[in-house]
């Protein structure tokens, strides 16, 4: 519930703010399927054969679930936000412009940007998953630790299976992504590994609990 959660609420943060910044469409159908199943659908069928029985949830499913979802939610949408707004402001900038202004068509700039937001989503939502079940104490945050590592390693192997869509241009073409070059995908992994530093802060400290004068956790 909490990784569809995540998932949901940011993709409309995420249409709604740059809908309203650019005028432009930010993911595509293909777009949304590739997200989809390595961060969400495939990831929670591993969660559904690895439930165990345990004691009955003593506290709100609800406030459990906002707790774990809320944080990495605002902050993956700001986050994309930059992103997209980022790479498509550079590909205006070294885009020569034509005499003619409205024959720019705005569509062939967009799969840049669209490719870097989806690998941004792609790379925090799979950071997710060690969070959801800590296999150390350094994932702790939005759950209890739990030494579970089949989750971690389900979040490689998914990390894996998007670079060989990358990777493979078939593939790739069928997922309506740009290949951008070895420095972005470092670049945009280390924002990742910054964004589930604030995250597990934000977690740690109840920060958004305190500003919203609840308590969540």
């Amino acid at each position: 519930m909490s990784l569809f959660m995540v998932r949901i609420f940011t993709f409309v943060l995420l249409i709604v703010a740059i809908d309203l910044v650019t005028d432009t469409f930010p993911l595509l159908i293909r777009h949304h399927a590739v997200i989809t199943t390595l961060v969400v659908g495939i990831p929670t069928i591993g969660v559904a054969f690895w439930a165990e029985a345990g004691q009955p949830i003593r506290r709100s499913l609800i406030r459990s679930t906002l707790h774990f979802a809320l944080p990495p939610t605002l902050t993956l949408a700001l986050v994309g936000l930059f992103i997209y707004l980022g790479y498509l402001i550079a590909i205006v900038a070294i885009t020569p412009v034509p005499e003619d202004v409205s024959a720019i068509n705005i569509d062939e700039l967009l799969p840049v940007p669209r490719s870097a937001l989806v690998t941004i989503l792609v790379y925090c939502g799979l950071l997710l998953l060690p969070f959801l079940k800590p296999p150390t104490s350094a994932w702790v945050g939005g759950q209890p630790l739990s030494g579970d590592w089949r989750y971690t390693l389900t979040a490689l192997a998914m990390l894996m299976v998007y670079f060989i869509i990358l990777a493979v241009p078939p593939f790739r073409e069928f997922a309506d992504l740009a290949l951008l070059g070895l420095f972005d995908y470092i670049f945009l992994g280390m924002v990742a590994l910054v964004w589930g530093l604030v995250v597990r802060t934000i977690w740690r400290k109840r920060l958004l609990d305190r500003f919203l004068g609840v308590d969540l956790s």
